[in-house]
């Protein structure tokens, strides 16, 4: 893990070093994947969160984060125009480790979260264009150094495609309900040997 100290420093991979596979269009589905450790961002809102991984410009331009704002996990997408936020129930700000999971599902028009193998949130996404901007994708704060993390990040993955799509399930209807849905991501994610 790299711990990070909320000074304002984090990792880039600057914007051609990732060749646009971070600048997703509006048609894309993705997701991020982060596993994390932070005693800190329980309260505070806006000024007070820690940034796990950003694509940001700023408000109102094409942008996509995942960050603790208030104790929970807030995953948030902006095309320009419009916006998508999904907020998570639970508190992470525990010290112990969590593994979240922020997706984007372009063909069901849905954001998700889950955490520790649990659906943690999940809201409707409204975006009609792309997140791709010329700014660097940042772990640990955003691009100017704001919304610094504090805390211990393990792991962060970002998948192109739609949940089930990358995961490759032949039979996915694993509580028998006779639907795919999210519902069944959980009882998969739930069994991953993490």
């Amino acid at each position: 893990a790299i711990r990070f100290t909320g000074s304002g420093k984090g990792i880039r991979l600057t914007d051609s070093q990732s060749r646009g596979l971070l600048d997703f269009g509006a048609a894309d589905s993705f997701m991020v994947r982060i596993v994390f450790c932070t005693s800190s961002h329980a309260d505070g809102g806006v000024v007070g969160a820690g940034t796990l991984a950003a694509k940001d410009v700023g408000t109102g331009a094409a942008s996509w984060w995942l960050r603790i704002q208030d104790g929970k996990v807030r995953f948030f997408l902006d095309d320009g125009v419009s916006s998508a936020s999904v907020t998570g129930e639970s508190l992470v700000s525990d010290g112990r480790w969590h593994e979240v999971i922020a997706a984007r599902d372009a063909e069901d028009g849905m954001v998700y979260l889950l955490l520790d193998g649990r659906m943690d949130g999940m809201a409707a996404d409204n975006t009609a264009g792309g997140f791709g901007n010329s700014n660097d994708f940042m772990v640990g704060c955003f691009n100017g150094g704001e919304r610094s993390f504090s805390g211990d990040i393990d792991k962060v993955i970002v998948y192109q495609g739609r949940l089930f799509d990358i995961v490759k399930i032949s039979d996915g209807d694993l509580n028998s309900d006779g639907i795919v849905d999210i519902r069944d991501l959980v009882i998969m994610v739930s069994n991953w040997d993490l």
